[in-house]
């Protein structure tokens, strides 16, 4: 389907293209680097209703969709999705026919090929998560490796359960980073690292009004919120544990501030009493080993512990559509902060930021494309040592 301004897509339900003029059709390709699947959401404007009753929105269909720029075709957004909802608005006012405009939401197809099964393993995270998605023709797989062979046991899950809830949380890097599991827009799979994410090249954007004149337009940030999550979910806050000696029987009391977790098992049990030292706790766990066992389970739970820590600090941005900014992604943007002297750029907004997520869309309304970032960091690298932020979040 041709549309405007060098742009194209093209969508197969069932293998089968979908022809219909680019006016009636809106839709949003969406990644995160938190969600496993990526999603497709599309409105399409049925006013004949034949759409709907040939079966092409019923849930269950696959919708296969390639979006991007015709002089760049090596950077474009793809992926097959299943339908997993359909909605149908109200017939308009004086129809003589039920038709209307037909909101779908799907996931990626994968979500439709797997099947529940138990199996073991002793490898390596990595090579679990490889080992898991081979069956999948997927364009592309990114995938860090992880150093410590370990005893794994899928439990009657399906593969992207058991990569989610057991083998991600339980990985980290050699630069004690969290691990990530995602499906991005361009039909990738991932299985990476915060630090390896942060440290790949970025593309620079700019939010100057009234400044943007000798810019390049495709690099211009159109709009821009901040969002900033609470400090408390990120767990500032001091932490009192005690922990029983067993040999002696005695009660023993710590207080580990928010960035330490259990580093070498002392004792049998652990126990946390609470965060702040008021009440119980919503955040309960019990650790089993003696002191001179190994620590590489402590090791998880600590980086863990601080995942939300990264994310410190965002922006959700609107730029032009660019298909290449997928999630794990990086940029960089400078903010316009005019002085008394001079025009500059903030120091405090400014920098690079990791691509949380992503939408490309496509507006059959206004005939228009834009990509929707979050974009994040944990903090800006010239904030001061001292700092209590820098400090807790080293």
């Amino acid at each position: 389907m041709q549309l405007d301004k060098g742009l194209f897509v093209e969508i197969k339900t069932n293998g089968k293209e979908l022809v219909i003029p680019a006016d009636w059709l809106s839709f949003s390709i969406n990644d995160s680097i938190h969600s496993i699947y990526n999603s497709f959401d599309s409105s399409i404007l049925d006013r004949s209703g034949k759409i709907s009753e040939v079966l092409l929105t019923t849930p269950g269909n696959i919708f296969s969709i390639k979006f991007g720029k015709e002089y760049d075709m090596e950077n474009i957004v793809e992926g097959s999705f299943v339908i997993n909802d359909d909605k149908m608005a109200s017939p308009d006012e004086g129809s003589k026919v039920y038709g209307g405009k037909v909101d779908l939401f799907g996931y990626h197809e994968w979500f439709n090929l797997q099947q529940e099964s138990s199996a073991s393993f002793k490898t390596k995270a990595s090579s679990v998560a490889n080992t898991l998605t081979n069956s999948y023709p997927w364009k592309g797989k990114n995938i860090t490796s992880t150093q410590e062979t370990k005893a794994w046991f899928q439990g009657l899950r399906t593969p992207a359960r058991f990569i989610q809830e057991i083998v991600t949380p339980k990985s980290f890097s050699n630069s004690l980073t969290p691990f990530f599991a995602f499906i991005n827009n361009k039909n990738e799979f991932n299985f990476l690292d915060y630090s390896t994410m942060f440290t790949g090249s970025a593309k620079n954007f700019y939010y100057s009004p009234g400044a943007s004149e000798n810019l390049d337009p495709s690099t211009l940030i159109h709009g821009i919120s901040r969002w900033s999550e609470s400090l408390k979910k990120a767990k500032m806050t001091k932490k009192k544990m005690s922990y029983r000696i067993t040999d002696s029987g005695e009660l023993e009391k710590l207080e580990l501030n928010s960035n330490d977790f259990y580093k070498k098992p002392p004792s049998d049990i652990y126990l946390v009493s609470n965060q702040e030292g008021r009440g119980p706790t919503n955040h309960i766990t019990t650790v089993y080993g003696r002191a001179g066992e190994s620590i590489s389970d402590m090791s998880y739970n600590e980086v863990n512990e601080m995942r939300e820590s990264f994310f410190r600090e965002r922006f959700i941005i609107l730029l032009s559509f660019d298909p290449s900014l997928v999630a794990g992604k990086t940029i960089n943007i400078y903010l316009y902060l005019p002085t008394d002297t001079n025009d500059s750029y903030s120091v405090r907004f400014s920098g690079k930021y990791l691509v949380e997520a992503s939408s490309h869309i496509w507006s059959g309304e206004t005939k228009s494309a834009m990509t929707k970032l979050v974009i994040s960091r944990k903090y800006n690298s010239s904030i001061p040592d001292d700092f209590q932020l820098k400090r807790i979040f080293k």
